[in-house]
Parts: C-alpha cells; sequence; structure tokens
C-alpha cells in the first residue's frame, strides 16, 4: 500500500476494532450516566463499533510462508547490557516492558537470520502512543532483508497477570508447515508471558526455539509491570459511547459515518490478538470513521498515554502543534514502518492522551481538524473522572 492510498493500513483498523470490541461492556453503568450527563442533548451520529490493533499486531500484515529450517539449539547475547535493578519511581506512572523495553534484548536480529536462514532486520515503529508498554508490555517484529514480510517473526510479552484472563481467547496457531500461514507459540514463566509467531513463504516454521532464546534473556532484565492507573485516568469508552458524546462531524467539518471492517486475516470473531489486551484491560479505546466521501479518521484514545509523550520531540517529521484549550499536542507522521500512508495529531491533557489520524491524501481533515476534535475527546472524557 503507498503513501497515496486513501484508506487506513489494515493493521491499524484491525487495532481499532480490537480497541472498541474490548471496551463494550466494561463501562460501567455509573459512568455511562455521569458521560450521559456531561453530553446533554448531543446526537449519537454512529453506532456501529469498529477495530483497529497490537494485531499482530498487533496487528494484521498479511503473512505469506516459507520453507522449513531445521530446529538448532540457540543462544543470544542482548545488547545493551543490563543495567543494575533498581526501583524505578516512574515505573508506577510509565510501566514497566520487558527486556528493558529493547527489542534487541529480547532477541538479536542475528539470532532471528539465524533462525529463518536469512539475513533479518528489526521493524521498529518511528513512535508509540504508551497503550502497551503502559500494560508492561512489548511487541517487535523483525523481516527479511530486502522484502516485505516473505519471511517475517512477531514476537509479544507482557506480565502473566495482565493476560491471564484473557488466556482462554488468544488466538491460536492453526498449525506449522506447508498448509498453514503461520506458526505461533506462547508460553509463561517466572511471571512473564511470550507469544511468538512466525510465517514465510513456503512453509511456517515452528518458532520454538527463538521463544526459549528469548525467555533466557528475560531474566536479564526487571520484571515486566503494569502502570498503576490513577483517578485521572479515563475510564473504558466505547465507540457508541465516544460518538453519543463527541460532535465527530461538527469538529471535522464533514459527514462522517463508522467504518466497517473485518477480522483480522486468520482470526476469528472470537479470538482475542496480543494487540487487544491493552483495549481488553479498558486502558484504551477507539473509532474508525469514514468522512465524506473517502477519508478515513482514527481515534484512538490511551488512559495514561501522557507519559509517554515526551518521546515525541525527538520523532523525525514531529512538530509541536497548537490546540484550543492550551493542551500539549504535536503533529506526528505515520509510524507504521511498512506503509507510512498516514499522518496523526496527538493532543495530551498531562495524564492522558488522544490520538486522531488521517490519510495523506488531498481533501483529507485538516491537522487543525483533527486537533479539535482531539481537545472534543479530552473534554468529554475528562467529565468522567475526578
Amino acid at each position: 500500500m503507498g503513501v497515496n492510498d486513501d484508506r487506513l493500513s489494515a493493521g491499524e483498523q484491525n487495532e481499532l476494532r480490537a480497541l472498541v470490541t474490548a471496551g463494550a461492556g466494561r463501562m460501567r453503568a455509573a459512568k455511562r450516566r455521569r458521560m450521559q450527563a456531561i453530553t446533554g442533548g448531543a446526537a449519537v451520529l454512529l453506532v456501529a463499533a469498529v477495530v483497529g490493533a497490537v494485531a499482530l499486531t498487533a496487528l494484521g500484515s498479511p503473512d505469506r510462508v516459507a520453507t522449513p529450517v531445521e530446529t538448532t539449539v540457540m543462544t543470544n547475547t542482548p545488547t545493551p547490557q543490563p543495567t543494575e535493578q533498581t526501583e524505578d519511581p516512574a515505573a508506577a506512572v510509565r510501566g514497566v516492558a520487558p527486556f528493558g523495553g529493547e527489542c534487541a534484548n529480547a532477541l538479536t536480529a542475528g539470532v532471528v537470520g539465524d533462525f529463518y536462514g536469512v539475513q533479518m532486520t528489526l521493524m521498529a515503529d518511528a513512535w508509540s502512543d504508551g497503550s502497551v508498554a503502559l500494560q508492561g508490555g512489548l511487541s517487535c517484529t523483525w523481516s527479511n532483508v530486502p522484502g516485505y514480510g516473505e519471511q517475517k517473526l512477531t514476537l509479544w510479552a507482557y506480565p502473566l497477570s495482565v493476560v491471564e484472563p484473557y488466556l482462554a481467547g488468544l488466538e491460536e496457531a492453526p498449525g506449522c508447515g506447508a498448509e498453514a500461514s503461520y506458526c505461533a507459540r506462547s508460553e509463561a514463566r517466572d511471571g512473564l508471558w511470550v507469544y511468538v509467531r512466525a510465517s514465510a513463504v513456503g512453509s511456517s516454521p515452528d518458532p520454538t526455539e527463538v521463544m526459549n532464546a528469548a525467555f533466557e534473556n528475560a531474566a536479564q532484565w526487571p520484571s515486566a509491570a503494569p502502570a498503576a492507573p490513577t483517578a485521572q485516568w479515563w475510564p473504558p469508552v466505547t465507540c457508541d459511547e465516544l460518538t453519543a458524546s463527541v460532535d465527530i462531524a461538527g469538529a471535522l467539518g464533514m459527514p462522517v459515518s463508522v467504518a466497517e471492517a473485518s477480522p483480522p486475516q486468520g482470526q476469528s470473531s472470537t479470538e482475542i490478538s496480543p494487540g487487544q489486551i491493552p483495549g481488553k484491560r479498558g486502558a484504551a479505546g477507539g473509532c474508525a470513521f469514514v468522512a465524506s466521501p473517502i477519508h478515513d479518521v482514527s481515534v484512538k484514545t490511551v488512559s495514561g498515554g501522557a507519559a509517554y509523550a515526551t518521546g515525541f520531540a525527538a520523532v523525525d517529521g514531529a512538530s509541536p502543534f497548537t490546540v484550543r484549550g492550551g493542551y500539549a499536542a504535536w503533529t506526528l507522521p505515520d509510524y507504521d514502518p511498512w506503509e507510512g500512508h498516514n499522518r496523526y495529531v496527538v493532543v495530551s491533557d498531562g495524564v492522558n492522551l488522544v490520538r486522531v489520524g488521517t490519510s495523506l491524501v488531498d481533501g483529507s481533515p485538516s491537522d487543525d481538524a483533527l486537533g479539535e476534535l482531539g481537545v472534543r475527546v479530552i473534554e468529554a472524557l475528562n467529565g468522567t473522572v475526578g
């Protein structure tokens, strides 16, 4: 998909679909009544909930398959060297990600390359909204060089306490071998849950050996832990509640409708992918819309996400942005290392964060419109806390 496409990527649609689905049913009746009181007579613009994610990852690039590689015993020395495990006062605000928050500490590109028998590289996102890290999680993807995922390995890691309530519904590998589109393995050891998914053209190799290598490295780093929610974190919010509380069309200056999307490729409607965990826990929510006539707009809320906003200034192509109300805001390029055909405005109230995105095509909503939408979401949700 090129930069001139006017639709959200499959990964972003899957992510938003996951967030909305996860939020449904988690908003307590009392908070729903409080939000309705804030919105007064606001009309319900849109009612269909959708999701977008960590499918897988999180989310959702199409996988193809490779020639099986004979399993060998693997070792991996992470770099840089871990620091002494000392108590971090910021951990309660930001969470503690596994492997020191660095994918290279979980598996090096060399180890992943040895597993596939080809050169592999880490496909790092340009920036993060913090939704996964706030849950004590980490997401990593390696791809063949050069290539577009003909060989691809994805790793997710969370504290076991975070994923344990959802283990029964997490997606399962369809099997490994020539007939499978991918092969996945997951396991919990010493309080850490790790999921590794391998795909390649021609066959789906069993990633058990690289999962074992990651567990060996995990012991060298502080134990993963989610951030502790505060009274100022936004409560879970569904797409219906968001659209009933915020005049989406008024902020964007054009008619909108809720975008519809099918489940991620290879995933049933009842399965949960690791990228859906933040939404399942009520820490992230969102919607995807079609703004008249053809432009996609995404809205993602991240409770506690402002703790990760300090990194936006260092993102190549990011700029501080002025919005109504004096909130901190930034314009950001696409975070996706694969496609990069969207742009974003992120608005923070100092505790929480709203990510509003659209496509890079002519006629899509302006940055000013995206920022105004972000402010309206903050105003609505801040009325539900305190």
